[in-house]
């Protein structure tokens, strides 16, 4: 008797053993849709970091101006360590307010861009921990997820699964053209940008529980272009369900004053995609297709988004006035001293632009934010940020 014991004691060790061996520390390594990856352990904060994980094929080639398209799985443990290369840009250096800090690496730049960072100091899977994606500027022509000041340590250390992503920029990631909307599948082009980041988010949802994170509790934050990105997401039909929330620094693309609140619909982007493949000598999608992706940068082609009628499916002024976007929280503001649209104004030139932008709002403007001397006018200006909207139509983020 107590041999059968024993016996069927150690047959429930063996059993629980077997039961958990699916169950590994987040540390070692994690175990994707798409095959298993291990990350970068810091002692000092607890915290775990992947770096370069692929969330979509290169969009190289016969993919250059598609849809992303799915990560083909590999064997093994993929070691994701290291950030992959940023966005095709311009070379990046600092500019305007903003420090070393705030730009891309210098390189790798690459047209294989489509990567993503998780920061999590999960020691296991299903943990639930709140997930934030941070959504980088740059005027939708530069940018990385591997900027230095968006390091996701901190926001690990505070209990986030904390996530920067790349997406496409310039005319590499904007270009609309009737060739593209043919071969599309959903009868539109353009916003290729926009749609990694849709696809980026479509990862989380699938994976992020193996990290420690919550599909179900997704933040997404951005400043500038970001901010702009985090706007369009919001109204776009794509994210429905990947995102519970959202934050927005410094970018108002539903503000009346910027481009996309109102128009800038597929046919003129269309139209301006087919005069800029003339102009550098390509008479179809298949000859822009083999230019080297460095004359493409260098001819300086359309590169921001549209109201395609699929990622942004009407004028978004249109979108939030109707309440049509994602029913989620919204946090929209401006972060201090960005410096768009030029230096701050004195007191008498502010007063009349205030007078013009707010109309009958602005007296309420001015009863809150009085404009006594130029340097209450310029400090005032330095706080808000309104002077910045004057920059909105030229820059678009």
């Amino acid at each position: 008797m107590k041999r059968f014991y024993f016996i069927c004691i150690i047959a429930i060790f063996f059993t629980l053993l077997n039961g958990c061996s699916n169950i590994v520390p987040v540390k070692e390594y994690v175990e994707t849709e798409n095959g298993k990856v291990s990350g970068q352990f810091i002692d000092s904060s607890g915290v775990t970091v992947f770096r370069g994980i692929p969330f979509a094929a290169p969009p190289t080639g016969e993919l250059r101006w598609k849809a992303p398209q799915p990560v083909e799985e590999w064997e093994g443990v993929k070691e994701c360590t290291e950030f992959s290369a940023s966005p095709i840009q311009g070379t990046p250096v600092p500019f305007m307010m903003w420090t070393q800090e705030f730009i891309a690496p210098k390189e790798p730049l690459s047209e294989d861009c489509l990567y993503l960072n998780v920061w999590t100091g999960a020691e296991k899977s299903g943990e639930k921990r709140p997930v934030l994606v941070y959504i980088y500027g740059g005027g939708f022509s530069s940018g990385s997820g591997a900027v230095p000041i968006y390091d996701g340590e901190e926001m690990a250390k505070k209990g986030l699964v904390f996530l920067t992503i790349n997406y496409r920029v310039g005319t590499l990631g904007f270009l609309a053209h009737p060739e593209l909307t043919a071969e599309s599948g959903y009868n539109a082009s353009g916003n290729y940008g926009l749609l990694d980041q849709v696809e980026a988010l479509r990862w989380v949802n699938k994976n992020i529980d193996a990290f420690g994170g919550d599909p179900g509790n997704v933040t997404i934050a951005g400043q500038s272009a970001g901010a702009f990105s985090v706007n369009y997401l919001v109204a776009s039909p794509l994210t429905n369900g990947l995102i519970h929330r959202a934050i927005a620094e410094s970018g108002g693309a539903i503000l009346p004053s910027n481009n996309l609140a109102r128009g800038n619909g597929l046919q003129q982007a269309e139209e301006a995609g087919v005069k800029w493949a003339e102009s550098i000598g390509a008479g179809s999608i298949a000859e822009l297709r083999t230019k080297p992706a460095d004359e493409i940068l260098a001819s300086r082609g359309p590169g921001s988004p549209i109201v395609d009628g699929y990622v942004i499916p009407e004028p978004m002024i249109d979108i939030f006035s109707k309440g049509k976007q994602n029913d989620i929280p919204l946090i929209l503001g401006w972060n201090e001293d960005e410096g768009f649209g030029g230096p701050p104004q004195p007191a008498n030139v502010f007063r009349e632009q205030v007078k013009q932008r707010f109309g009958e709002k602005a007296d309420e403007f001015l009863e809150l934010f009085p404009l006594s001397t130029d340097e209450e006018a310029i400090k005032i200006q330095n706080a808000l940020g309104v002077y910045k909207l004057s920059g909105f139509n030229r820059m678009n983020g």
